[in-house]
């Protein structure tokens, strides 16, 4: 006998996609649009699972959809079929107010979580319905009709590990776009505090080159949200809230303090991960601070390096230009003034610096110092992983002057 689903429902412009999901894996459904039908479905019928949309109406013909009505008929199902023996698998397309609630939603018999519209590879709508099935089956029903699963657990933080295409969270792979990648790299800024820089969409957009603007940048966030929620729950049985990642509201997007990022050490890829470590910007083993190996810091021949003698002083800060056309309130001259106090100091300094305390992304910090190496203010020294910036003397400095 083929398995059957009973479809809980309101949105006809759904029911196709549910359908050809079910077909594909031979299973037969009875489709209704609200919790009065369901109840007198689940009576008089047998039914393998159930799919339940989480705001539905009450009554037939009567509108009023409501999250509250599916929470009740979640109870519904474990009175009438007993409780733990009839799979439920909540649908919605309100991601965020379903994660707020997980943990009332599987205390009232939901066994697993999938948001519309539904996906066309990776975790799909007939995925999660054998997935549930079979875990149902190994529980000691033939049918798959048992339900009693261990409860998830909440996502508590802890060290995310960034990769050239994807992050690691509780041993899972997350994919993530090439764009996505990047604001991960500026979202580990962290204040001289110790607090990560907070970016308003616009901020953000600019910083990582994102086309679309703020609306892009929180449509690309929330796609990484529900995927991690997904895969997360998929594959470690952890529930990952909407901001328990990265954070938003207030002073903008910003990454949770209870985690932290690091990128793939080098034991992790010599023990068979081939992929790419990302630079963050806060990992000296992975800084790519020599230059030379660096396009961005890439410096014009010396030679073809102009001089302004009048720019000239014995103290490095004010070779910086003219203020009248480099003002001190212009955010990169204060890095870059920043820079050549510290180094005047005595401090060495790496990408990785300039990013932690300036609280800007590697990019920019690497920008910064191509812009003072080309004044010829700066210099690296050493080799590419462990070397720093100095400053120019001003006798080499002079050296170089036109005769």
């Amino acid at each position: 006998m083929k398995p059957r689903a009973l479809i809980v429902e309101d949105d006809e412009r759904i029911i196709d996609s549910i359908e050809d999901a079910l077909f594909s894996i031979g299973h037969e459904h009875i489709w209704v649009t609200n919790q009065f039908d369901a109840q007198e479905a689940l009576q008089s019928g047998d039914f393998a699972y159930v799919l339940l949309d989480l705001q539905i109406p009450a009554r037939p013909n009567r509108g009023g959809a409501d999250k509250q009505y599916g929470i009740n008929l979640l109870a519904d199902i474990q009175r009438i079929k007993g409780p733990g023996q009839m799979p439920v698998i909540m649908m919605t397309a309100y991601t965020a107010e379903c994660l707020d609630l997980t943990s009332e939603l599987r205390a009232a018999g939901a066994n697993e979580f999938i948001s519309k519209p539904f996906k066309n590879n990776g975790r799909t709508l007939a995925q999660v319905i054998r997935k549930v099935l079979n875990r149902g089956k190994r529980n000691g029903d033939s049918n798959g009709s048992s339900a009693t699963t261990q409860p998830p657990t909440p996502f508590t933080g802890g060290e995310l590990i960034l990769y050239s295409n994807r992050i690691e969270v509780c041993a899972v792979d997350i994919p993530l776009s090439k764009l996505m990648r990047e604001a991960f790299g500026a979202l580990n800024a962290t204040r001289p505090s110790g607090i990560y820089v907070a970016y308003t969409g616009e901020e953000l957009a600019e910083l990582i080159g994102c086309e679309r603007g703020q609306n892009g940048i929180a449509e690309m966030i929330r796609d990484f949200r529900n995927r991690s929620t997904d895969l997360l729950l998929e594959h470690a049985r952890v529930t990952c809230g909407r901001f328990d990642i990265i954070q938003s509201g207030g002073p903008g997007y910003r990454l949770n303090p209870q985690v932290k990022i690091r990128t793939a050490t080098a034991e992790r890829l010599a023990a068979g991960d081939t992929d790419e470590p990302v630079n963050s910007g806060n990992d000296p083993a992975n800084d790519t601070d020599d230059p030379a190996n660096d396009p961005v810091n890439a410096v014009d021949d010396p030679a073809k390096v102009s001089h302004d003698p009048t720019n000239d002083t014995d103290d490095p800060v004010n070779r910086l230009g003219d203020p009248a056309n480099d003002p001190v309130n212009d955010p990169a001259n204060e890095r870059q003034r920043w820079i050549l106090g510290e180094l005047k100091k005595g401090a060495e300094i790496r990408v990785a610096t300039v990013s932690a305390r300036c609280g800007c992304s590697a990019a920019t910090a690497k920008r910064d110092l191509a812009q003072l190496r080309k004044r010829q203010l700066i210099r690296f020294d050493g080799p590419s992983k462990t070397g720093s910036y100095r400053l120019v003397a001003r006798r080499a400095h002079a050296e170089r002057r036109p005769s």
